[in-house]
């Protein structure tokens, strides 16, 4: 790769899929990436000018963890971070049925509704439900979060509100879980903490 080259090159985002085909895109010729990471970068040092695959790199492309909480409930996280477009998928199952949440961004189809919801009651009943997201970042939810942090007369009907010890525990998952991964062992996060990591609401 010739670094004398003009173009961002840690900003070509190059992804190699099964059928050789090459999705590329030259974020020195998008005004709204450039804003978003190329101006900005002597400010927050994040310089995207490297190969992604280099070996020196020690993200992990794709991963999986394993929760267990004390009140019994298991959480299973799986991230794939290069793939050909993005989305989501939550499931929850439990004692009297299951959900299922597909959330759809920036794949090459078109699709009417970008969110669906399935509902599955007693094993055997199944209703969906269809869902357009509102304008703005991540389908409007970054507007919302901005509000429920900076505005204190916005009430927060759905209790999404979160406060430092829920992010304290969030992060300290993260990390326990990159340490599993590299040990291979179990890890418990109230072994590091003084206060409790959990409670009963």
């Amino acid at each position: 790769m010739n670094t004398e080259s003009k173009l961002y090159h840690s900003k070509d985002v190059v992804v190699r899929l099964l059928l050789n085909v090459i999705i590329y895109c030259d974020m020195t010729k998008d005004d709204y990436l450039m804003n978003l990471y190329g101006k900005c970068e002597n400010v927050d040092g994040y310089y995207r000018d490297g190969c992604v695959w280099d070996n020196e790199i020690d993200s992990y492309d794709t991963s999986t963890v394993q929760v267990n909480y004390d009140n019994g409930t298991l959480l299973t996280y799986t991230m794939n971070t290069n793939l050909p477009y993005e989305g989501q998928f939550i499931s929850f199952l439990g004692e009297k049925g299951r959900i299922d949440i597909r959330l759809m961004n920036g794949q090459p189809w078109e699709v009417k509704y970008p969110i669906e919801i399935r509902i599955i009651e007693d094993m055997k009943t199944s209703r969906i439900y269809t869902m357009k997201c509102d304008e703005g970042g991540h389908g409007g939810a970054d507007v919302r979060v901005k509000d429920l942090i900076f505005k204190p007369d916005v009430k927060d009907i759905f209790q999404r509100r979160a406060g430092s010890r829920a992010g304290i525990i969030t992060s300290l998952m993260g990390g326990v879980a990159r340490e599993s991964i590299e040990t291979g062992g179990k890890i418990k996060i109230k072994d590091m903490v003084d206060f409790k990591t959990y409670w009963k609401g």
